[in-house]
């Protein structure tokens, strides 16, 4: 039932022209992949059957490990790559929204260290 509504509800937006054409979003995946060095695509891709896909945390970063690769070790042109994958898969809107909450993390790590390197936390 709920993979049912899943498709639906993915198809009702695909129809209503709330999402960006598959293609697109192939293709600047594919150029952002590109852009990563044999070690980065290691820890980027997983398979679908990996456990990993469902261990995903928003606690601050060194509280909880985190799979994948961190945005902040990207070099400039992967930064840039994926941020053209954001905007083929999002709205303006949806972009905006996401690119602000990255930004809100960057405030909270920073605030997180603050309090750490005061002894405040450990």
């Amino acid at each position: 039932m709920k993979k049912t509504l899943l498709l639906f509800v993915s198809l009702a937006f695909a129809s209503a022209g709330y999402s960006q054409p598959g293609s697109t979003v192939t293709e600047t995946a594919t150029r952002f992949l590109s852009t990563l060095s044999a070690e980065e695509l290691q820890k980027t891709q997983y398979a679908f059957t990996d456990s990993l896909r469902f261990k995903w945390t928003n606690l601050p970063v060194g509280l909880v490990p985190r799979p994948g690769i961190a945005y902040g070790s990207l070099s400039d042109k992967s930064r840039m790559a994926f941020h053209r994958v954001l905007s083929a898969m999002l709205s303006s809107q949806g972009y905006l929204k996401t690119t602000s909450l990255m930004q809100l993390d960057d405030i909270l790590n920073t605030l997180y260290q603050q309090s750490f390197d005061r002894g405040e936390i450990n």
